[in-house]
Parts: C-alpha cells; structure tokens; sequence
C-alpha cells in the first residue's frame, strides 16, 4: 500500500484546487454554484484515484486495462497477447497477476473467436485458485 504523507496530500489537494482557480475567474457569477460543484467533483475524483494508487491490485488491474487500451486502438490482438504473456512469465509467482492477465486474455481470445483459447484461460484460473480456497 503506498502511504501518501500529508505533506504529499496536502500538495495534491493544492494542485488539484490551483488547477481549478485558474479556470475560475473565466466563469460568469451564475456559474459559480456550477463552479464549485464541478471543483468538489473534480476533488472527489483525485481522492479515488489516490485511494485506488494505493491498492496493488486496482493499479495492477487499471495498468492491465490500460496496455488492453493502447493494443485495442492499434487493432493488434496478437501484441497484446504477447505483451501479457511476457507479464506472466515475469511476475507469474503472484497469483492475483496471473489471475487479472488470465481474465483479461480471455476477454481476448472471446472477442477474437479462439474459444478453446478463452476456455484453456478461464481452465487455468479455476485450477490455479483451487487449492487456495480450502
């Protein structure tokens, strides 16, 4: 877990609110309730994004949405399965890892029509976590 210092938070809630002043005095008065709603939400936002950085698994599940994102806009189905495939032959000792490539090469191979494919993932995955339950 990443623990912010105060120092650190303090200095992310004065980006966050410098960010918005600046665009504030571009706004006419009968916006300024929109304004401040707008800047809450906007804070809001920065506090989930903290809190999730903060949680291993949410940044190792954004990250693997993310690389998914970048070979998804390039319409490259085979990279992004090499690239995951590379991610699990380094960090395959952690099963949360295996477990969130393993979803996520399926979701590849279903929406590439290699269903003995997505079915062999989501047959790693059972047995992988199986003796883990008991």
């Amino acid at each position: 877990m990443i623990n912010l210092t105060n120092s650190a938070k303090r200095w992310l809630a004065a980006t966050a609110v410098t960010g918005l002043l600046i665009i504030a005095p571009h706004t006419r008065a009968d916006d300024q309730e929109d304004f401040l709603l707008l800047m809450n939400q906007y804070l809001e936002l920065g506090n989930m994004v903290v809190d999730t950085a903060e949680r291993p698994e949410a940044s190792i599940f954004l990250a693997i949405e993310g690389i998914f994102e970048v070979y998804e806009k390039r319409r490259d189905a085979p990279g992004a399965v090499k690239h995951f495939e590379r991610l699990l032959a380094e960090h395959g000792d952690n099963q949360t890892v295996r477990n969130l490539i393993r979803f996520k090469l399926r979701d590849i191979y279903k929406e590439t029509d290699q269903v003995e494919k997505a079915l062999e993932q989501l047959d790693l995955i059972v047995s992988e976590n199986a003796s883990l339950t008991q």
